[in-house]
C-alpha cells in the first residue's frame, strides 16, 4: 500500500488553486449561547465566505 502521508510541500500546493477565493473569517462572541453553557463561546461564521459555505468545490 502507498503511504498517504500528507506532507507540508502537498498542503502548499493544495492552497494555490483557491487562492484568492477563500478569505480570513474572523470569530464572533455569542452572548446568547455564552448565557446558556456558562462559558466563553465564539463562533467561526465560515458563510461569511463569499461562497457562502464551508468546503470550497472544484469547478
Amino acid at each position: 500500500m502507498a503511504d498517504a502521508s500528507i506532507t507540508p510541500a502537498d498542503i502548499l500546493a493544495a492552497r494555490q488553486p483557491i487562492a484568492g477565493t477563500a478569505v480570513h473569517t474572523h470569530l464572533i462572541n455569542s452572548p446568547f449561547l455564552q448565557r446558556r453553557v456558562g462559558r466563553e463561546l465564539l463562533l467561526k461564521l465560515e458563510l461569511a465566505q463569499p461562497i457562502g459555505a464551508f468546503k470550497l468545490r472544484g469547478r
